[in-house]
């Protein structure tokens, strides 16, 4: 028998219940001082098991990639590399290897490597060096074929490099340009099975991948210049919506039509100040995405609640910090309770540990659901058993989208080893599984 109380990470059952975002006091993983945090990310980087986190810094005259190590909740820092001008990093397991690798890029000279994680070191490969300015970087897999490929927000060009082999990558190939970009997400945004691209400048460009490395333009959204973009299904109607951070206004949430057409419905957070980055993943455990972010200039930590027909609260202040200008965040699971805990830096990196509790929740035996194999190695099935399936999401442990699909199987061949999320929601109920892909 199948018990959601003794075999989910966290417990989430019917819309409804009442529940509660509790955030503990911040702790202090890293006083680094004199060194100013600019991007965090997390993976299990040593297969230990537990979340590390992977930071960019700058500490005069150089900027540095440092790995916290975490063991029984604390960390231990490790200095990877410096260089000048360190622009962006993403991570994934890159060679298929079931470690979990990352991707940079930095200037003075222009340069993208990614960095080999062997288990005792991180060996750098050159990508490439004629860029322009590379400002962001993604790893994902845009043509379906199982292996990760490098998107490239180059200045005044988005650029693909397709994997032609795990770790081995094409010549650059230009998919957008236009004007000058600021901020880039990927997400299928017209549910064909393929990953498209939104990037930001006057408002923000949909651009949809044929399949084969080849995209189109398809629309525009928004006039106002736009710093930052989040994909995530906010309304929860099945489609991939967006939320942006537009100059002066705050952040703007944007509704899919199902097609790639995008209107603005309502405004996430209203302010003037500057949002470096911000993260869309469900705080309050309701099933719906909240969003958390910084606010620079008074030093906050702050998230907005969603009520899950994509309404949103004022901000609730988690922490706050006086004459800490707050650059980087990210959210993601750090003691793996099944709940996205909230990661924070400048000259300080901290942590407030998310303690969300549903409330009135009844425990109930689920003998109709099944999901498997569990472990999974390629296909993960669904056996909803009479009930129809609705939607079936696979989501990682910083509560981004991987996989969406409304049958009884999805396909996560491609998706490095670890642990995920599935929120399946069916004619009688939803409910979250936690999924191990081998």
């Amino acid at each position: 028998m199948f018990s959601l109380k003794n075999n989910l990470a966290f417990l989430l059952l019917l819309a409804g219940f009442s529940v509660r975002a509790q955030f503990a006091p911040a702790v202090y993983i890293d006083t680094l001082q004199a060194e100013n945090v600019m991007q965090l990310g997390v993976a299990d980087f040593n297969g230990d098991g537990s979340p590390d986190i992977l930071s960019s810094g700058f500490h005069w005259p150089e900027e540095r990639i440092r790995l916290h190590t975490q063991a029984g909740g604390s960390y231990t820092p490790q200095l990877i590399d410096s260089m000048d001008q360190l622009r962006s990093f993403d991570i994934a397991d890159i060679n298929n290897d079931g470690r979990m690798d990352f991707v940079l890029s930095y200037e003075t000279p222009s340069t993208i490597k990614w960095y080999e994680n062997t288990g005792a070191a991180f060996v750098p490969h050159v990508v490439d060096t004629a860029l322009d300015f590379t400002d962001k970087l993604l790893l994902r897999d845009f043509d379906n074929n199982g292996m990760v490929d490098i998107l490239s927000m180059q200045h005044v060009e988005i650029v693909l490099y397709l994997a032609t082999a795990p770790g081995v990558f094409d010549t650059a190939r230009v998919i957008f340009g236009t004007t000058e970009f600021y901020a880039m997400d990927a997400a299928d945004y017209n549910n064909d099975g393929l990953l498209d691209v939104a990037v930001a400048s006057g408002g923000f460009d949909v651009v949809l991948n044929n399949g084969g490395g080849n995209f189109t333009w398809h629309s525009q959204q928004g006039i106002t210049l736009c710093f930052g973009l989040q994909s995530s299904d906010m309304d929860l109607d099945g489609d991939v919506d967006v939320a942006a951070y537009e100059s002066l206004k705050g952040i703007l949430y944007y509704a899919n039509d199902g097609s790639a057409n995008f209107s603005m419905q309502d405004t996430i957070l209203l302010s003037t100040d500057q949002f470096e980055t911000f993260s869309i993943t469900d705080l309050d455990c309701d099933a719906d995405p909240d969003v958390y972010t910084t606010i620079p200039q008074p030093g906050k930590i702050v998230w907005v609640e969603n009520d899950g027909h994509a309404d949103f609260s004022a901000p609730h202040v988690v922490h706050t910090h006086n004459g800490q200008l707050f650059k980087a965040s990210t959210a993601a699971d750090m003691d793996l309770n099944g709940t996205p805990d909230l990661l924070w830096g400048n000259f300080y990196l901290g942590i407030n540990m998310n303690q969300c509790v549903p409330f009135g929740l009844e425990e109930k035996e689920t003998t109709t659901i099944r999901v498997y194999p569990n472990p999974v190695k390629e296909l993960l099935h669904i056996d909803a058993g009479t009930a129809g399936i609705k939607s079936a999401r696979l989501y990682d442990l910083s509560g981004r989208l991987l996989k969406e699909g409304i049958g009884g199987a999805l396909n996560v061949a491609g998706l490095p080893a670890g642990m995920y999320f599935l929120l399946l929601e069916t004619t009688g109920g939803k409910g979250v599984y936690k999924v191990v892909k081998d």
